[in-house]
């Protein structure tokens, strides 16, 4: 089943275990108390935004989509440019916890836009999840979401809602679309021929990638996307231009 949403905003609470009680606090709370990260909740957070029973790891990958037509270049030759496409991805998963790994990792992301460099400014946030910890494959396999930004946008866009998600049984995908994002504004040409490709590329390829084909239900995939991500959603549908 394939799903699409133009915008979402939730936010997200973290308490419990699947496998139990863990005797100590993997949300350390101590150090960065509630509230203070982005994503937990805010007072007037609804009853179904609360974080639900899984441990969040999350992983990046680095994928290639091999002979894609290179937009950029090809718009300024007489002939089509073929490039191995590649694509930056941040993949948040049911996680099951080592002794002593707390739920707290750290992203890096950009404001401004390349196109404009006086306007391009790193900065980084918390997040709820531990780094490449070990998949929870006893309760899978899981539904998965591929996330989709806006032009331009990041993977880290929606990190609170891929967290989220992630907590509730979900192996959620997020795309950094080349030419697209804030450190690698280009033509938009370049967004609107690849956004859709992009999404059933990274959908197939962590569908038959080892590491994640057993975790996820091939029969029960979806896609969130934000602006042109929601453009794509819809290419991918199959709506016509």
């Amino acid at each position: 089943m394939l799903l699409f949403v133009l915008g979402t905003s939730i936010v997200a609470q973290g308490f419990g275990n699947v496998h139990g009680t863990i005797s100590y606090d993997p949300f350390v709370y101590t150090q960065h108390p509630l509230g203070t990260v982005w994503g937990d909740p805010l007072p007037d957070a609804p009853a179904l935004a609360a974080r639900g029973k899984f441990m969040v790891g999350v992983r990046t990958l680095q994928l290639l989509n091999p002979n894609q037509i290179d937009v950029l270049n090809t718009l300024t030759s007489d002939s089509t440019i073929v490039y191995d496409r590649p694509l930056t991805v941040e993949v948040w998963y049911p996680a099951v916890l080592e002794p002593g790994q707390v739920q707290l990792t750290v992203y890096t992301d950009f404001l401004g836009r390349a196109d404009k460099p006086a306007t391009l400014r790193a900065y980084t946030f918390a997040g709820r999840a531990t780094r490449d910890a070990h998949p929870n494959v006893a309760d899978g396999p899981y539904p998965l979401v591929v996330v989709s930004h806006g032009y331009p946008g990041s993977r880290y866009l929606l990190a609170y809602l891929c967290e989220n998600l992630a907590s509730e049984g979900y192996v959620v995908v997020s795309i950094d679309h080349t030419d697209s994002i804030y450190l690698d504004v280009a033509s938009f040409v370049s967004t609107v021929v690849n956004r859709s490709l992009d999404q059933k590329f990274v959908a197939r390829e962590i569908l038959n990638m080892p590491i994640w084909k057993d975790l996820c239900d091939p029969h029960n995939v979806g896609i969130i996307g934000y602006s042109m991500g929601a453009f794509g959603a819809l290419r991918t549908l199959g709506a016509g231009l």
